[in-house]
């Protein structure tokens, strides 16, 4: 499952990364300042990272329950 996981995490994480860009030029339009660093990320998330490697499954379970 690899190829196919890597793909999809890849077309996902280009999606999100375009969308925290728009994100946070919107935050900057307002007057405040976007997070910019993974620990400030962190804090504002709702979805936890996984303490370590999960299984092609659980990814994709944490995915769809994300």
């Amino acid at each position: 499952m690899f190829q196919t996981l890597h793909l999809m995490f890849m077309t996902q994480y280009t999606e999100l990364g375009l969308a925290v860009a728009v994100v946070a030029e919107r935050i900057r339009s307002l007057g405040a300042y976007a997070p910019g660093t993974y620990a400030a990320y962190a804090k504002l998330a709702s979805i936890k990272e996984d303490a370590g490697v999960p299984r092609a499954t659980d990814m994709i379970r944490n995915l769809v329950a994300g």
